[in-house]
């Protein structure tokens, strides 16, 4: 799934220790600071802050939804294949 997606090359490292929660809501908040009032582009920190820098946050967020939703549909295929084999050994019996 990511492999159709670039993504800023420091964010790859994956330095953002933030806990999910604290992730959400630092790109909301970067979402609404953008925004609100006069537009304004989201400053970058050299060196890169990871638990700070918009564009690494959301980028840890693509990247977090990413593994997430991978996982997920690992587990529904392994199930589906449980549910098969569970259905083959029912009609054996």
């Amino acid at each position: 799934m990511l492999k159709d997606i670039s993504l800023p090359g420091v964010s790859l490292f994956r330095l953002c220790d933030l806990p999910d929660d604290q992730l959400i809501k630092a790109v909301a908040d970067g979402l609404i600071e953008m925004y609100a009032g006069p537009a304004k582009i989201p400053s970058r920190h050299i060196p890169a802050c990871p638990n700070k820098d918009f564009d690494l946050l959301v980028a840890e967020l693509i990247l977090r939804f990413t593994e997430i939703n991978e996982s997920l549909e690992l587990a529904s295929n392994t199930i589906k294949e449980l549910n098969k084999l569970i259905l083959k050994s029912n009609k054996s019996c």
